[in-house]
């Protein structure tokens, strides 16, 4: 993995945490992720360096799936079942986090700030809205 995509996965993860005092789930982490590489790319500064499609819940990467999943088989993230309402969901949490370089932090500790806390639809509309819908399945996006 990518030091800079794990650097980001478990900065993302203990962040939002902390924020929010609860863990992440796996499709908010992606589209999080997803929306600081966007912004970090449109400021001229080192992204995750995956290659992101639109999938069915907006941008998607395998790359990130596997991340997440090596992180958790090291131990740095854990993964465990919560109920939240009527559900039962999988959430990621992480004791350690990441340091990450100064202007790449502010970017990412702006957008999980702004866009952590959003209802899951909300989040996907501001995540939807950086790309055309009319591209396919598997297409990649910015």
């Amino acid at each position: 993995m990518r030091d800079g995509l794990r650097r980001l996965l478990l900065w993302i993860v203990r962040e939002y945490e902390t924020r929010y005092r609860r863990g992440i789930t796996v499709t908010r982490l992606m589209k999080l992720l997803y929306m600081v590489d966007l912004e970090l790319r449109r400021r001229g500064l080192p992204t995750s360096g995956v290659r992101w499609v639109r999938w069915y819940y907006g941008p998607f990467s395998r790359e990130v799936m596997s991340g997440i999943n090596e992180l958790i088989e090291e131990g740095e993230l854990r993964r465990e079942a919560v109920v939240r309402g009527d559900k039962i969901i999988g959430v990621l949490s992480s004791e350690s986090g990441a340091r990450l370089e100064p202007e790449v932090e502010a970017v990412a500790r702006r957008v999980v700030g702004e866009l952590g806390g959003l209802k899951f639809e909300r989040l996907l509309d501001r995540v939807y809205a950086t790309f055309d819908e009319d591209k396919d399945l598997g297409d990649e996006v910015p």
